[in-house]
């Protein structure tokens, strides 16, 4: 696990030095605190930079840049490869030769035995790397099938420059900090920037599942992974026991470390799994860690605890306030990188796993999106259906509401049902923060100037078909790869953690997608069936048969308490950062609403945290 950066500039165009170098590499010091590395080219023309978190081989034969052995290719890589080994074997029977124990080290080798899309093809894991191939000339920038990892770039003077984090490019100092109209409403409609998008007008994420090829100034964007929904027929007991091979095999290759592992347990069901099979397949005592509240409504801590108890974990519980949360608040904020109406549970759970000395944990993330967790695999293709059959008589019955007129209000969301994208548009009513009318009048002309995300139109981008498993792929895209993931990256980088996600391990996603929707989600069923009758060991029934809550801190309460002066200067103080571009009688209107109950915190908290971030960006 590392942070990567780099970029390669034309003929013509100012090149890279040393100070460049470390400015854009050091700006990531905390994702890489073991070592750092950069190489910048004799005419100044490429550039790479690595900070390395050593978890695999921790010894200096890791460092990077890493040259293959006649110096033709370099890589700097983010990330783990949970197939290495294999890889490895089947290098070295070809007459490859290493000079290291690490993952990267295979990585690197297989670029130089097969084309980029067969290369990021046979490699299975999270990463984000970049290879500089100096015999061709030429740069390949590429992401892991899910967007586990990140990979930001900007293009620069008919070149271009990538890092792991923005704040890296904006360290370059030849990246601007100009809002982008487009990535700014996609984040207020979403509650994080929407890919590629982002807020800032010269920055843009490389997608999930993509490569990047530049060779003589050109770009080359390509996918080299697709997720297909095709159902098989099996009987649902063949079904548990394919499911059950492939947990384990995920679980077991993402225990794999030379540092300490451990598991978040928030007492659910996706964190519970997540440790009754790392039990399965390793013997030695288990670290789980938690967070609790005071809030009796948001405490769950007797779950956890049931489960810490029944798979003997060495358990850990760090206790939240509000009074918590206030002072964390600018320290979560700073380490965001980019806005997110998300992240600060991530934040404090990753802390107190680190400061227990834990290196690497793994995290209960993806079982939703693809065991169908959410009530929204229900919801939406009724939704759906509804718009396909009556878009117009339900938008026309939406704006009786009283609520109709208030921004991110259910009403006014409803508003956005369309026939001609029934699922698209039912996903955005269901998972969207504001409605399009909302969205277009929030923010001043002069601003906007003409550009506008359309919600609906990015989320039919997405397509895995009719009813749940079209639900599936927008929430891996939309919501799991735009936000889940990337506060997942930076909250736990922030305090040098590894966070792995098994769930998310693209052979078990790709078998998933197999499955009959059926026997993921009835409603007649058991929340997340198959993955409870799969597990090697049953879970205890309080654990499964509660109603679904997500690991979400008690907001709501804080908002109305401790973070209240916090809000009300982004909401409604004359000092607002977001009066630059925001018309503040809509934020005004959301804040009343909020407060009337009408309006979900989460609207008010994706205002305060851009607020925060946009301030520390112009500071």
């Amino acid at each position: 696990m590392c942070g990567i950066c780099g970029g390669w500039m034309p003929d013509g165009a100012p090149g890279f030095d040393e100070a460049q170098a470390i400015a854009m590499r050091d700006a990531m010091y905390h994702r890489g605190p073991d070592d750092g590395g950069h190489w910048v080219s004799g005419d100044g023309r490429t550039l790479l930079g690595s900070r390395r978190l050593a978890i695999i081989d921790v010894s200096p034969a890791g460092h990077m840049p890493m040259w293959n052995a006649d110096q033709s290719a370099a890589i700097v890589f983010n990330g783990e490869c949970y197939n290495y080994t294999e890889l490895r074997r089947s290098l070295e029977a070809k007459g490859h030769r290493f000079r290291s124990q690490t993952d990267t080290e295979s990585v690197l080798e297989m670029f130089s035995a097969a084309p980029p899309e067969e290369m990021l093809s046979q490699v299975r894991g999270m990463f984000a790397l970049a290879i500089w191939d100096r015999k061709r000339r030429r740069l390949l920038l590429a992401r892991d099938r899910l967007g586990i990892k990140p990979i930001y770039y900007s293009r620069q003077n008919g070149g271009i420059l990538f890092a792991s984090e923005v704040r890296s490019l904006l360290a370059s100092g030849r990246v601007s900090r100009q809002l982008n109209p487009t990535g700014t409403q996609g984040y207020f409609a979403m509650g994080s920037a929407q890919t590629p998008e982002t807020p800032l007008a010269e920055v843009r994420a490389l997608p999930p599942g993509h490569y990047l090829l530049i060779e003589d100034g050109r770009e080359t964007l390509r996918p080299y992974w697709t997720l297909r929904f095709d159902e098989e027929e099996q009987t649902e007991a063949e079904w548990r026991e394919r499911v059950r091979d492939a947990l384990l095999d995920s679980v077991k290759r993402h225990l794999v470390a030379d540092r300490p592992v451990g598991i978040f347990l928030s007492g659910g069901i996706d964190s519970s799994a997540t440790v009754a099979l790392a039990r399965h397949v390793e013997h030695s005592k288990l670290r789980t860690y938690s967070v609790v509240f005071g809030e009796a409504a948001y405490n769950e801590a007797s779950y956890s605890r049931r489960i810490a108890q029944q798979f003997e974990t060495d358990h850990h519980e760090y206790v939240v306030t509000g009074a918590d949360a206030l002072r964390q608040i600018d320290r979560m904020i700073g380490s965001v990188d980019l806005p997110s109406v998300d992240g600060l549970n991530t934040y404090l759970v990753s802390q107190v796993t680190r400061g227990d000395g834990t290196i690497v944990a793994l995290s209960g993330l993806g079982s939703d999106e693809i065991f169908f967790g959410y009530s929204g695999f229900t919801w939406i293709p009724r939704m759906a259906r509804l718009a396909a059959a009556g878009g117009a008589l339900i938008r026309s019955g939406a704006r009786l509401s009283r609520d109709s007129s208030v921004p991110g209000s259910r009403a006014a969301r409803l508003m956005d049902l369309s026939g001609d994208a029934p699922l698209a548009s039912a996903y955005f009513a269901y998972r969207g923060l504001l409605d399009s009318r909302s969205l277009h009048a929030m923010f001043r002309p002069e601003f906007a100037n003409g550009h506008g995300f359309d919600a609906t139109r990015y989320l039919a981008g997405f397509d895995g078909g009719p009813g749940p498993n079209g639900v599936s792929a927008l929430e891996l895209r939309a919501y799991m790869h735009n936000q889940l993931l990337r506060d997942s990256d930076v909250m736990s980088m922030a305090h040098s953690l590894e966070l792995r996600v098994p769930f998310l391990d693209h052979p078990l996603v790709e078998l998933l997608a197999r499955v009959p929707a059926r026997l993921k989600r009835s409603p007649a069923a058991e929340p997340k069936r198959l993955l409870v009758t799969s597990l090697p060991a049953p879970l205890p029934p309080e654990i499964w048969q509660r109603p679904k809550k997500g690991f979400t801190l008690p907001f709501a309460v804080w908002l109305n308490k401790e973070l209240r002066p916090l809000a009300e200067e982004v909401m409604i103080s004359g000092d607002s950062p977001l009066r630059e571009f925001c018309r503040m009688e809509l934020l005004q209107q959301m804040w009343e609403g909020f407060l009337a109950q009408r309006v979900h915190w989460s609207r008010i908290w994706c205002a305060v945290v851009f607020a925060r971030w946009y301030r520390q960006l112009r500071a």
